[in-house]
């Protein structure tokens, strides 16, 4: 069996181009698809702010999302790297004119942003190449989110595309399950497995 580290690289290279190879009609139709699931989830409704990473390129599309947040009431913060040792903070956003690129090539909160210090009522959106049936994901390889949800409580949806589920995954200690997975087909609820 192959080291984990050994294995997440592999199958981010796999998932990565699954992810390129989609079209924009297939993409753009199961993006809409893990929107309407995420907004009826009662982690949603129920969460008074929204944490998720601001998506580019072929990642899950968390645009709409966002777009949705801001003429809906609800309060959004993005991540910022804050430094490459894989520690991150989220930032609250009031508009898409509040992002600014990233040395990562990301969007990310601009300087004059307000770190957000409490979690309460929060909903973290996890990106992922890959997730399992567990909630085990193939993350970017940084750690940050792992780090990140190990030192803070919040509910949290992992999202990616259905073609990108596998049953299981090699994970370490260090890796943490989300509480639900939401692909353009199925969602996977996991709460009351999680150890956290």
């Amino acid at each position: 069996m192959l080291e984990v580290n050994e294995y997440k690289a592999e199958k981010r290279r796999y998932y990565k181009s699954v992810r390129s190879s989609m079209s924009v009609i297939e993409k753009n139709s199961a993006d809409l698809e893990i929107f309407k699931k995420i907004i009826n989830t009662d982690s949603f409704k129920n969460a008074e702010t929204i944490l998720t990473y601001v998506s580019v390129n072929d990642e899950t599309d968390t645009l709409e999302l966002i777009k949705y947040c801001f003429e809906n009431g609800k309060k959004v913060a993005s991540p910022r790297c804050l430094d490459k040792n894989g520690r991150m903070s989220f930032f609250e956003i009031n508009s898409f004119e509040d992002l600014k690129p990233s040395y990562f090539h990301l969007l990310e909160p601009a300087e004059y942003c307000n770190e957000i210090v409490s979690f309460k009522n929060s909903l973290c959106i996890v990106p992922a190449f890959s997730y399992d049936k567990n909630g085990y994901r193939i993350g970017y390889g940084g750690g940050y989110y792992d780090r990140f949800l190990s030192e803070y409580s919040t509910k949290t949806i992992g999202i990616c595309y259905d073609r990108c589920i596998e049953k299981s995954h090699l994970h370490s200690e260090f890796d943490i399950k989300v509480d639900m997975v939401i692909t353009d087909k199925q969602i996977f609820s996991l709460e009351d497995k999680n150890e956290r």
